[in-house]
């Protein structure tokens, strides 16, 4: 009974621990899922997806408005190769034009400053429209199989030019002096090869207007997927500059310190009421000098003497101390004039050096070579 006791309590115990390291590494989980990230980081790999898409959109724009473009041009230049060529320089330019354009316009708009250029955004919504047409007109061309009607009529054509030989043959063979005299079989074939003939006709047709109406589909769903990705272009470039401004607002609250162009203009020194110059295109944070200590003193460095058995040390400075110092005797904050000074003044540097060793500092006469300094 004990025994038994005993393994039910290990069992329960064992169980309470399972689900305790189990409920741990649910929450783990959750601090992994829902910890804060930075934007940047997140959605990086989107940025350049986006970027590779928005690219790969206006190829496709490219592609489909060269048949329109052709249909456009054929009718004045008759030269097959200066027709190509002519097409494609058209077609860099309405590309290159809107890209530029468009970028542009996206950027003065989700800039930390925004601006509102209106003939920018004029310019940038006509090469907009040109291309979206010459798209949507081009791409429904490419949905058009101008070969497949052909091959349907000379299919029926051959056919029913058969039939039409085989009635020459029997006219001709029951001909005499220019007059045709048919047996009342031949009449009978003759017929039943002209109705044939009715019939291919009919279905050739049908089979045409079949054909349009697929050409017509497939014109539609080209229109359809070419409209797309003029929409895809524009909706991954919102997202590439709309990712570079969330980046640009993080990283400016991450580091409120840093001196840019955006930063004065959005937050001018109120000390002054001025702006500070800064240079222009100065698009990344100029690196942090480092705080040298002859710039915030007012003496120049001399040679300083000091006891034989005292020990030199190096001091590291720190760049965000301002030029600030704490004394390793009286422990106040100085104002430093060389790098190896340890002390506020020549008293605590004196009173430091009989603590260490224990005797008094006797004075001497310094000639004019050598200068006490602290």
């Amino acid at each position: 009974m004990i025994i038994t006791n005993l393994v039910e309590n290990l069992e329960q115990s064992n169980n309470n621990s399972y689900k305790d390291f189990a409920a741990q590494q649910a929450q783990r989980q959750f601090v992994r899922e829902l910890s804060e990230t930075s934007f940047f980081e997140s959605y990086r790999a989107l940025f350049y997806t986006a970027f590779c898409f928005a690219f790969l959109a206006q190829v496709a724009s490219a592609i489909s408005s060269y048949s329109f473009f052709e249909t456009l041009l054929q009718a004045k230049i008759l030269n097959p190769y200066l027709l190509v060529s002519a097409v494609i320089g058209i077609l860099v330019s309405v590309e290159v034009i809107k890209y530029t354009v468009v970028n542009k316009s996206f950027k003065e708009l989700f800039a930390l400053q925004p601006k509102q250029n209106l003939p920018l955004f004029i310019i940038a919504f006509l090469v907009s429209s040109l291309s979206i047409y010459a798209s949507i007109t081009g791409g429904g061309n490419l949905g058009i199989d101008t070969t497949k009607p052909q091959t349907v009529s000379k299919q029926f054509d051959t056919e029913i030019a058969a039939l039409k030989t085989d009635i020459t043959g029997i006219t001709n063979r029951n001909s005499w002096k220019g007059q045709v005299y048919l047996p009342t079989k031949e009449k009978n074939l003759v017929y039943a090869k002209e109705t044939e003939i009715a019939a291919l006709k009919a279905k050739k047709e049908a089979a045409l207007q079949a054909v349009a109406a697929e050409n017509t589909t497939n014109a539609t769903q080209f229109k359809i997927g070419f409209a797309a990705f003029e929409l895809l272009f524009f909706v991954c470039t919102v997202f590439v500059w709309y990712y570079k401004r969330r980046s640009s607002i993080e990283f400016l609250a991450a580091s409120p310190a840093t001196i840019t162009r955006a930063t004065v203009q959005l937050a001018p020194n109120n000390e002054q009421g001025t702006t500070p110059n800064i240079p222009p295109n100065t698009d990344t944070p100029p690196a942090p000098s480092k705080r040298i200590g002859f710039v915030f003193g007012t003496a120049k460095p001399k040679k300083e003497t000091l006891p034989n058995n005292e020990n030199r040390t190096t001091i590291i400075v720190n760049e965000n101390s301002n030029g600030f110092r704490v004394c390793k005797h009286c422990q106040k904050e100085y104002i430093y004039k060389h790098n190896k000074q340890q002390y506020c003044s020549e008293t605590c540097r004196v009173a430091a050096w009989e603590q260490r060793n224990g005797k008094r500092l006797k004075k001497r006469k310094v000639g004019k070579s050598t200068a006490s300094l602290f």
